[in-house]
């Protein structure tokens, strides 16, 4: 390649990095918090509920207490069932939210009512910048386009990849040493990093997919092309009819499909002749997204599965993005190989942008160095800001934590405060390390005032704690190292 071409390539290499690589820094650490999201619930609560698996009999309770409790069972609402880290049951309506718990056949609307908004909140962060629908998500698909013309160009620029794999010259200089671990974790987590920025971009712009599929093949119907794209079945309700159990929907469902674990009961007409009853889940082990059995309410009787790994190639390869982009279908264990990798992918931003801060002309501008600032107040004010989230979910009054748009403040509010200090002095930014591992010192301290002491027997509960000790003490050797 030729030495002019190669300048340009660099040049848009290092631009595209510099220039969209704190957006991915956010996307990319948000996501590795939000991987966890069911994980921390019980940590969260402060209580620890195993899963009650027995779903049908859950289903029918459930069903008989809102029978007894409202004057009236709409005809459209939905059962959520037991998940892995609690046992609570909940039917939502309209109308309203029962919830019980499923081990017990006690209300626990409570519980569920005041569950925090952290989770709601970092999955926003990751999958829209926290910006309205749909634009957010577009935009999030933009960077993962941009990722991916990034991991290419940098691919063409890394010629001896083989050697640049163990190349890590920690005593020479400080730009020398960013360089090399630029290169080498950019080039060990390639095949995730692609496969990230890949999926990103297709879950990104997978609305405008559909609209291009509306106009080309429904003649601009998008509800037509989404029905068509997901297979689902659709309810015609006519007059009053009497409904099985909700038990038996279940049950039902797991005979036509084994090895589904249900998650959601949506049922659609219900009360009505041709209603249906949709029973949503997971597969193990399976690259499928949301597979569904669809059954007739009256009779029970299957009408339809819905599994896109049965379908044609085209729905094949779509129903992997989901779950290769998310992680959630090899359990705890590829969870925490995907947060390490995606860690790599914080590093790997951070790392290029640490080589440029190393270049002689770096400092030469203002307009250089508040860029310089303004990245500081991120890298560092983003952790900072989701630890205080997280206590925030613990220790603020319900009516706070419950609210989508406080919960947004509270995150936004700490990180803007960091990217201001660190605007005010550049030099002191890493500090808030400091701050951030105070914070996540006082995650077991807040598990003793909220849960009390016999909260550390729930193994979920005391894993994020020892986790959150573990994290400080780098956080802590960063924060009191001279700059």
């Amino acid at each position: 390649m030729r030495q002019g071409s190669m300048k340009a390539l660099y040049e848009l290499h290092s631009w595209t990095g510099l220039l969209l690589g704190l957006v991915l820094y956010v996307v990319s650490f948000s996501g590795v918090v939000a991987l966890f999201e069911i994980e921390l619930g019980p940590w969260e609560r402060g209580t620890y509920q195993p899963a009650y698996t027995d779903h049908a009999k859950a289903a029918d309770t459930l069903y008989a207490e809102a029978e007894a409790r409202w004057d009236e069972i709409p005809a459209n609402f939905s059962i959520y069932l037991p998940g892995y880290y609690d046992s609570l049951i909940s039917l939502q309506a309209r109308g309203g939210e029962l919830v019980l718990d499923a081990a017990t056949g006690e209300e626990a609307g409570e519980v569920r009512d005041g569950r925090s908004r952290t989770g709601e909140v970092l999955n926003r962060l990751h999958t829209d910048l926290l910006l309205p629908l749909p634009w957010g998500r577009y935009l999030v698909g933009f960077f993962g386009f941009v990722m991916l013309l990034s991991l290419v160009s940098g691919v063409f620029l890394h010629r001896k990849m083989l050697a640049e794999l163990f190349t890590l010259r920690l005593r020479r200089s400080v730009r020398l040493k960013w360089t090399d671990m630029h290169k080498s974790v950019g080039i060990w987590g390639l095949p995730f990093h692609f496969m990230m920025a890949l999926t990103g971009c297709v879950l990104g712009f997978i609305g405008v997919f559909l609209l291009a599929a509306a106009f080309l093949s429904f003649r601009g119907d998008a509800g037509a092309a989404s029905e068509a794209m997901s297979g689902a079945i659709s309810a015609s309700p006519g007059e009053a009819a009497q409904m099985v159990t909700p038990g038996l929907i279940v049950a039902n469902a797991l005979r036509a499909m084994p090895d589904l674990e249900p998650e959601q009961i949506v049922f659609d007409g219900w009360g009505r002749k041709g209603g249906l009853v949709t029973v949503y889940g997971t597969v193990p082990g399976r690259l499928i997204y949301f597979p569904a059995v669809v059954m007739q309410g009256e009779t029970g009787q299957l009408e339809g599965i819905v599994d896109w790994s049965r379908e044609g190639i085209g729905k094949r390869i779509y129903a992997m993005v989901t779950p290769l982009h998310y992680g959630n279908f090899g359990g705890i264990a590829l969870k925490l190989l995907y947060a390490v990798l995606g860690l790599g992918s914080c590093l790997l931003v951070l790392s290029g942008l640490s080589v440029w801060r190393a270049r002689p002309a770096a400092m030469a501008s203002r307009g250089n160095r508040l860029f310089l600032a303004f990245s500081d107040g991120i890298v560092h004010g983003l952790p900072l800001a989701t630890a205080a989230l997280l206590l925030a979910g613990r220790l603020m009054p319900l009516a706070v934590v419950t609210s989508y748009g406080w919960m947004v403040a509270v995150l936004l509010g700490v990180l803007c405060v960091a990217i201001l200090l660190a605007l005010a002095s550049a030099s002191q930014a890493h500090r808030f390390s400091g701050i951030t591992a105070v914070l996540l010192l006082a995650f077991p301290l807040t598990t003793l005032l909220v849960a009390g002491p016999g909260a550390f027997a729930a193994l979920p509960i005391l894993s994020v704690d020892i986790l959150a000790v573990l994290l400080a003490m780098p956080l802590l050797r960063r924060a009191l190292r001279p700059v």
